[in-house]
């Protein structure tokens, strides 16, 4: 559950990046 955390956090984190976070979640959905 902590790297599930870590990962989610990391992705909707707008901080560790808004660019990249969207281009994760973009991929996530066409995944």
């Amino acid at each position: 559950v902590s790297a599930e955390g870590s990962f989610f956090q990391l992705r909707f984190d707008p901080l560790s990046g808004g660019a990249m976070t969207k281009l994760h979640a973009e991929r996530l959905e066409a995944f």
